[in-house]
């Protein structure tokens, strides 16, 4: 969610309609997420938050207590501006699965990259029922 004053991005956590967590700052006071770009988010079996910030280009991790974990950039062969994380689902292994606009990434709980889907000549990859 973007805030009013179009400056800060924040994760927030509901039960029903009652507020129950806000996820915005990290380490030194430092917001984990880009304003203004599209963001997608899954939770893990481990109750990680994770959150594909396209604006960033990075995937934020954070802890089900809202504690900062890790920022993945893309694997180390692609440089950080083609990484551009579009949508993010997480599998019963806690791996995380980050749709890239030319394709899917596989990283494991702790960020470690794993392996990655061609998209197979498709124009973009969209993730639906992983």
């Amino acid at each position: 969610m973007d805030s009013d004053d179009k400056k800060q991005s924040k994760v927030v956590r509901y039960s029903g309609t009652t507020e129950t967590q806000i996820i915005q700052w990290g380490g030194q006071g430092k917001p984990l997420f880009r304003f203004g770009f599209a963001k997608d988010l899954s939770e893990n079996r481990n109750s990680d938050i994770c959150v594909a910030d396209y604006g960033a280009r990075a995937v934020t991790v954070v802890t089900a207590a809202g504690r900062f974990r890790f920022r993945y950039f893309g694997p180390s062969f692609t440089s950080r501006e083609s990484f551009k994380p579009t949508y993010i689902t997480t599998d019963s292994q806690a791996n995380i699965l980050i749709s890239d606009t030319k394709d899917i990434q596989i990283v494991d709980q702790d960020g470690y990259f794993l392996c990655y889907i061609d998209n197979c000549g498709l124009l973009h990859v969209f993730m639906c029922g992983f």
